[in-house]
């Protein structure tokens, strides 16, 4: 922290979250947590989307988190113009972005002196960081493993830190123990997508439990582009064995949706920290998970859940059917699972990290430009005519009539 005369304290941070829209993610429940503490906290925060193609989650009303967003009808280069105005206006100190080709491209336009930290929750999203690490002054990874991918690539020449997300904690308390007789309830909660995420093997992992016999209800909750074809392989032969496709759940509603399962299905093949398995877990959920390194084999020890070799589809569904005609067994798990978060896993936690890393606010105001001059976006390196003023003139008109999508 720099230091300051006495007649100078340190000024309150001001810290702005630039995302792309308000798509459900791991992304954007992070920031709605971290962005919730820190309001709780007395700190000004300010949500700064480049879309409106989505409206803002009520929890960010909720918990008091000011937010705003720009038109999807109108062309890049006015959103980014108007994001840009609407930080100008909020005068932030630090601002945290989600990285992808547009948010990377507001980064640029920011004047000297306020601090610009990327975030990577997703492995896909180490693409965009230039090479030589500018416009970044700090980026955030929420995985050990991708942290340690970019210290190796950069070295000094960029900061990477890891900063573990946090979840809001239960209230704890036992859960209620179903008879033997009723069926455990298994979820997926997350997006629909196969990258990453693996969905297309739910069709597998749905027969063989369907050919075992035994009872079940599989929640399939949140959306994606793998819903239709999920729902076309996945129709249950009878009312013992249902499958539930919830959509998209509010992120108020989720631990009571948690508090209704017994069994968290997550089949991901790439380590990363999973906000669902922590909260299914401090919900007293045990999971079955792929065997990854990292955070989840950490997290999911022989005590506590089931992990299966990635390449084993098969052993997913032998995990339930197992745990289903050993219920002690499935007690015992849920009972260290819930035990396994503790305070560390916490919103305030996380917070307490993030402001630990933060970089220092500036010692002197920060002078911001009165106008915006865009240069070609770097991710139109070979259409950089479609940007030109005269394309950009002709995209105006276009976007009054459909909306544009870059």
């Amino acid at each position: 922290m720099p230091v300051f005369a006495a007649n100078h304290p340190v000024p309150p941070r001001r810290i702005a979250f630039l995302e792309l829209d308000f798509g459900r993610g791991g992304s954007l429940t992070c920031a709605i947590n971290l962005a919730g503490e820190f309001v709780r906290r007395g700190l000004a925060v300010q949500i700064v989307c480049l879309h409106d193609r989505q409206p803002p989650p009520a929890e960010f009303a909720r918990l008091g988190i000011p937010t705003t967003s720009e038109s999807s009808r109108r062309i890049f280069e006015d959103r980014a113009v108007g994001a840009l105005e609407k930080l100008k206006q909020f005068r932030p100190d630090v601002v945290v972005a989600s990285m992808g080709v547009e948010t990377c491209e507001g980064l640029r336009y920011l004047p000297p002196g306020v601090r610009r930290v990327g975030v990577i929750h997703a492995e896909i999203q180490m693409k965009f960081i230039p090479d030589h690490g500018a416009p970044l002054d700090c980026v955030v990874t929420v995985s050990e493993r991708n942290r340690d991918f970019l210290a190796a690539r950069f070295g000094s020449r960029l900061r990477i830190e890891c900063v573990e997300p946090g979840i809001p904690l239960p209230a704890g308390g036992p859960r209620l123990q179903r008879a033997e007789s009723e069926p455990l309830r298994v979820l997926y909660l997350g997006r629909l997508e196969d990258d990453g995420k693996r969905v297309r093997l739910f069709p597998a992992i749905f027969e063989r439990l369907k050919n075992s016999g035994i009872p079940f209800v599989w929640t399939i909750a949140g959306e994606g582009p793998e819903r239709q074809f999920l729902e076309e392989n996945m129709k249950p032969g009878d009312d013992r064995q249902r499958v539930v496709f919830k959509g998209l759940v509010p992120y108020s509603e989720v631990p009571a949706l948690l508090a209704e399962h017994d069994i968290l299905l997550l089949t991901s093949d790439l380590e990363t920290f999973s906000l669902s398995l922590h909260e299914g877990m401090a919900a007293g959920l045990v999971p079955v998970v792929s065997d990854l390194p990292g955070r989840v084999g950490r997290m999911v020890t022989p005590e506590r859940g089931i992990r299966v070799p990635v390449n084993h589809v098969d052993g997913y569904a032998d995990a339930i059917i197992r745990l289903h005609r050993d219920r002690k067994k499935w007690r015992r798990m849920s009972l260290a699972a819930m035990a396994a978060i503790g305070p560390e896993c916490s919103v305030e936690a996380m917070a307490d990290r993030w402001l630990a890393i933060l970089p220092p606010v500036p010692e002197t105001p920060v002078v911001w430009p009165v106008r915006w001059k865009l240069q070609v976006p770097r991710f139109a390196a070979k259409k950089r005519w479609w940007f030109s003023p005269p394309m950009r003139a002709l995209r105006r008109l276009a976007a009054r009539v459909h909306p544009p999508s870059g």
